[in-house]
């Protein structure tokens, strides 16, 4: 089979390579669609040495179409599948207490195991969900960032009447203002420092956006809720450049909520920035992290069959195929404002 192999830092070929063999209680899964996550990136450029083994074949957001699956599984070959690529132990105490996105050996396909950048993957039949009719596979390989995007939403606990902040205007970011949409908020603002994605977030609905490098975010969301503050600010940055006069995302986050406001940490920079943890105390904040996701899959397929729901083509920037799975990853490290999300073909039905 094909697949993109990660060699080295930097270094990734598309290859012949053997075709992979199912263990026990794993169907064999044909890659139709992949999407190119920053998580990728991050691995090409060697920033996941404590986890990736090389060679590896990335590829964590993937469906494609069954061609063998275990008797009694519920799947069969021609199905078509979204693939869940997280793998909890199941034995650790966030596991026993049934948390586990917060698994302390979580492992993903595509990070710490092979994934869908490839022509054949086995998949536990466990983290396999049907696609249903209807769903293209352009959009169910979507399924896994509004997944991610649905349990941020939850940890949020948005309410009807709410003024919403999310705090980056990347991939997750958008995908997060497309649930929060459907989510009962009086009002949703994002902000980041890159025109071309907050004109993104404009096509998907925000009420605000706001260029965190023209304007101070905080005092404006603060004069936009008549001195109130936001009811909930979502952190979806991750890795952040300084800005002059501007606060980190965690410490902007805790100084522009209400009191008694939430906010949520979900973005994974590497970076340990400064919160003034005197005025959380004061507010009494609920500040709360969200991690993957945690079953909400049939939600974001459901989302997704639903004509006007969601709106993943909104922030694709190209389609490709395999073999320039390589291109693109350099692409993103050297123009990162010019990509938002890839999709690759790599088989049609």
């Amino acid at each position: 089979m094909r697949a993109a192999v990660l060699l080295d830092d930097r270094k990734m070929e598309v290859l012949d390579v053997r075709d992979p063999e199912p263990g026990p209680e794993e169907a064999l899964i044909r890659p139709l669609r992949a999407s190119i996550c920053g998580t990728d990136l991050h691995i090409y450029c060697g920033e996941f040495h404590e986890r990736v083994e090389l060679p590896r074949i990335l590829g964590h957001e993937f469906m494609g179409r069954v061609e063998w699956a275990p008797a009694a599984s519920g799947f069969f070959p021609g199905d078509s599948v979204v693939v869940d690529p997280l793998v909890p132990c199941r034995t650790c105490s966030a596991c026993q207490d049934g948390r586990m996105s917060a698994c302390r050996l979580l492992r993903l396909l595509g990070v710490d195991k092979d994934g869908g950048f490839s022509e054949i993957r086995p998949v536990p039949v466990d983290r396999l969900h049907h696609v249903p009719e209807g769903l293209s596979p352009d959009r169910a390989v979507f399924a896994e960032i509004y997944a991610i995007a649905f349990h941020g939403i939850r940890r949020a606990v948005i309410e009807p009447g709410d003024f919403v902040v999310i705090i980056g205007a990347g991939k997750l970011g958008l995908s997060l203002l497309d649930v929060a949409r459907g989510a009962g908020a009086e009002a949703i603002a994002i902000i980041d420092v890159l025109p071309n994605r907050l004109e993104v977030a404009k096509v998907l609905g925000a009420d605000l956006v706001l260029d965190a490098t023209k304007v101070d975010p905080v005092l404006e969301i603060v004069r936009r809720t008549r001195g109130r503050g936001a009811d909930r600010v979502i952190e979806a940055v991750g890795h952040h450049v300084p800005i002059p006069n501007c606060l980190p995302p965690m410490a902007m986050s805790c100084e522009m909520v209400k009191p008694a406001g939430r906010v949520v940490a979900m973005g994974l920079g590497p970076e340990s920035t400064p919160v003034f943890w005197r005025n959380a105390v004061l507010k009494e904040l609920d500040i709360v992290a969200s991690r993957v996701s945690l079953g909400e899959y049939p939600r974001a397929i459901a989302a997704l069959a639903k004509p006007g729901r969601l709106h993943p083509e909104a922030f694709v920037t190209d389609q490709v195929s395999l073999e320039d799975v390589p291109k693109v990853l350099a692409r993103m490290e050297n123009e990162p404002a010019g990509i938002l999300k890839t999709i690759v073909k790599i088989a049609e039905r």
